[in-house]
């Protein structure tokens, strides 16, 4: 039990885009399977030759060309993957596959036949602030599929290996978030040594609660209501916090023994005010090393919108974020 995310029984498959910044992921990639003890495999989808109708050239036509071009192009790509990955063989338990498809389908397929436990993928932060042609692969995989995504940013390596790591479970207390607190906790289990912070945000400000509490106060008052509760200006905000708490200390699905004999401390804490101001904030002071969200809110393509909280994370604070769906909102 709780053993999703460790040894080498388990796989993760990493998709690879083999562009200037692929080495970044491949290292990244490296560390935390280091980390965790699971087999890595890479995979890199050749998108297919086009199914347009032939327009003769010679004795070719377009297709037989486009053919052609897409077997040049899965030759390159198997004979850049293995030059890649030929330096860490002896040290890691990995493997590599090329496939020919969309990129997003071809790991998801990878991952669902080699019962993956994890799928990897890179992002670029800045090209990838908006996506005007569409779905980046990343992106995608973290709508859809059903396993968990680490999405990473792909402009620099990240040490997932080094001596104690920071992962931040990002929970808006919906059903649909159910899985950001196990997913976070069973990860970190398989990681050790690390510091695992269950966090919510309140949208409303301490100051907002105390000013709603005043305004009731004065209309009880005006109106001469007799409540047997009424809202105390100097406990609103305590009274709201450990109402969050209790809601969050019923997340908890992993057992106290497990997180100790992993070195794992677990604390919880709730927060006021705008959310991404708040994420920022705690970016900037706990520097986590993950952040992992449920699939809630992430996108929904009727009506086209983004996620705004792991979006903004990922790419304008360059912290890597893990998706964790819930399988009962898949689709």
């Amino acid at each position: 039990m709780f053993e999703r995310f460790r040894g080498k029984e388990r796989t993760t498959v990493v998709g690879l885009k083999l562009d200037a910044n692929c080495q970044h992921l491949i290292d990244s990639s490296l560390s935390l399977a280091a980390r965790t003890g699971m087999a890595l495999k890479f995979t890199h989808g050749v998108l297919p030759w086009s199914s347009a109708p032939p327009i003769y050239a010679g004795e070719q036509t377009s297709q037989s060309i486009a053919m052609v071009a897409e077997q040049a192009r899965h030759r390159d790509a198997t004979q850049k993957m293995a030059e890649l990955l030929k330096p860490h063989l002896a040290q890691q338990e990995l493997s590599s596959s090329v496939l020919v498809g969309r990129p997003a389908e071809t790991v998801t397929s990878e991952a669902l036949a080699s019962q993956s436990s994890l799928i990897v993928c890179g992002v670029k932060p800045v090209s990838h602030r908006f996506v005007p042609q569409g779905w980046s692969t990343a992106l995608e995989l973290m709508a859809e599929a059903s396993l968990p995504v680490l999405v990473i940013p792909d402009h620099k390596a990240y040490d997932l290996a080094k001596d104690r790591l920071t992962v931040v479970a990002w929970d808006d207390l919906t059903e649909a978030a159910a899985e950001a607190l196990p997913t976070a906790a069973e990860l970190a289990g398989a990681m050790k040594n690390v510091d695992l912070r269950h966090v919510h945000v309140h949208k409303e400000t301490k100051e907002e609660l105390e000013a709603f509490a005043d305004t009731m106060a004065s209309l009880m008052a005006s109106h001469r209501l007799d409540l047997e509760y009424r809202l105390n200006k100097e406990t609103i905000a305590a009274e709201t916090e450990q109402a969050i708490l209790k809601q969050m200390q019923r997340r908890r699905e992993v057992p106290d023994s497990f997180l100790k004999v992993n070195q794992v401390s677990f604390t919880q804490k709730v927060v006021f005010g705008d959310v991404l101001e708040q994420m920022s904030q705690l970016v900037k002071e706990h520097k986590p090393d993950l952040v992992v969200f449920g699939r809630h809110h992430f996108f929904h393509r009727h009506p086209f919108s983004f996620g705004k909280v792991p979006f903004h994370t990922m790419l304008n604070l360059e912290v890597p974020v893990l998706v964790a769906p819930h399988l009962a909102h898949l689709g």
